[in-house]
């Protein structure tokens, strides 16, 4: 009776517009096996009939907290210590990065947004600006609910899935297609005759590797340089 007035009633919505995260298959690498890409093929997912997840379900949805803000209200700024998981179901939300103290959002979503996810779950801070468009509603988790829904130790068999959604949904639908666009910025930084400095966060992962252009030559030498005097 408790299930289906939660799940059928309260927050039928909120399951249909967050599936993306609490869709959990019963084999990660088989639901994934085309280059990481989810196959639309693939149907054995845990529901509501099993256990574990008919407990961590019940449990989320008994941690979130109605949440409702006003248009053009700064959700996180850059380097923000994010302590809640916040699931935006109507409004619009603008996602963006700062360069010499200057705010430019870049993004912007309409449905179905989660801010924070990423972040409690890998206790990161926050490296882009976030901010709501029209007036938002929808519902938080406060981190030290949220890190007991991912424990391993509580839902051996669907936290680390659970995590990978996150982190996935994260990367592909935030960070690159922001990073992307401040790379751009930079770039057309570089061409002006008056550059001389620039004052912005680097996400560590950015100076490593083969993303290591998403900041431009230029400026990592001046890190460099700045590195060798220290």
């Amino acid at each position: 009776m408790q299930d289906k007035i939660f799940c059928d009633f309260l927050f039928s919505d909120f399951q249909k517009l967050f599936m993306r995260f609490f869709r959990i298959p019963k084999s990660y690498e088989d639901a994934h096996h085309d280059n990481g890409n989810l196959d639309p093929n693939y149907c054995d997912y845990y529901n509501m009939e099993d256990q574990e997840y008919r407990k961590f379900m019940l449990q989320l949805l008994k941690d979130l907290e109605p949440r409702q803000e006003d248009a053009y209200t700064m959700l996180f700024e850059e380097l923000d210590e994010i302590r809640e998981v916040i699931f935006i179901e109507r409004g619009e939300c603008d996602v963006g990065y700062e360069i010499n103290k200057k705010k430019k959002f870049v993004i912007r979503y309409s449905t179905a947004t989660v801010i924070g996810g990423f972040n409690c779950t890998f206790d990161k801070r926050a490296i882009f600006c976030y901010r709501t468009k029209t007036n938002c509603e929808g519902y938080s988790v406060r981190k030290a609910n949220w890190m007991e829904l991912i424990s391993e130790e509580n839902y051996p068999s669907i936290a680390a899935t659970l995590k990978r959604n996150v982190e996935n949904d994260y990367k592909r639908n935030i960070k690159e297609k922001v990073l992307a666009c401040k790379k751009k910025h930079i770039a057309r930084y570089h061409k002006r005759s008056d550059y001389q400095q620039m004052l912005t966060i680097i996400p560590h992962d950015a100076l490593e590797g083969k993303d290591l252009n998403i900041i431009g030559d230029k400026i990592k030498k001046v890190m460099e340089k700045d590195t060798k005097e220290t």
